[in-house]
């Protein structure tokens, strides 16, 4: 059978139905991979491989308790996998970098970790498109009405614009600018930001 003509649906049913570790269902889970790798999205990005490879390891395991072919179908189920998992290990690495301590009066004071972080290529719409267009217009209001308690200026649109690679502000500048301790921005961000980039992501999909 030719991988063009395989109904992915059906190969999820018929490799539900084989028990886990067989060689069949690994065999029917070969081929669900190499049929749908044509059709998953394409980024030049520095997490991709790492978001692809995890993307397989979650169809693999994942394939028959989660997906659901009443609420999308297997390529589109797995690419927003596949995006999260991009977006999520890039703001890792922007979140790791900015740990990093400086002193005030170093040689290297000035230089910013954040910068030597490669930034995804231009593309006619990429995920960050999406998410900085979703974010600026804010249609249901949910960004603007999550803000920190003691400084209720600071909302979740703000912080997800203003942290937005790859000109994303840094902490140290964003805090001064905003008059918020930085722990409390990092915070926020981290309880509250991130999981409405999250819910938007996984229910995102773009061609």
């Amino acid at each position: 059978m030719e991988s063009s003509t395989i109904d992915l649906a059906q190969l999820a049913v018929e490799i539900c139905q084989e028990p886990s570790g067989t060689p069949l269902r690994q065999r029917k889970l070969t081929l669900m991979i190499r049929t749908v790798s044509r059709k998953l999205w394409k980024e030049n990005s520095p997490h991709y491989a790492d978001a692809l490879q995890d993307t397989y390891v979650f169809l693999c395991r994942r394939l028959c308790d989660l997906y659901d072919p009443e609420k999308a179908n297997v390529t589109t189920w797995l690419n927003s996998h596949l995006k999260w998992r991009i977006f999520s290990l890039r703001q890792r690495a922007i979140e790791e970098a900015a740990k990093t301590v400086y002193m005030p009066n170093s040689p290297e004071d000035g230089l910013d970790p954040i910068a030597n972080i490669p930034a995804p290529p231009p593309a006619e719409y990429s995920l960050i498109d999406a998410v900085r267009d979703w974010a600026t217009e804010d249609k249901s209001g949910e960004l603007r009405s999550t803000c920190m308690k003691k400084y209720p200026y600071v909302t979740a649109q703000v912080m997800i614009l203003r942290r937005l690679p790859p000109d994303e502000t840094k902490w140290d500048d964003l805090a001064n600018e905003l008059s918020a301790p930085r722990p409390a921005l990092a915070s926020f961000h981290q309880r509250h930001c991130v999981q409405l980039l999250r819910n938007f992501v996984e229910n995102e999909d773009i061609d």
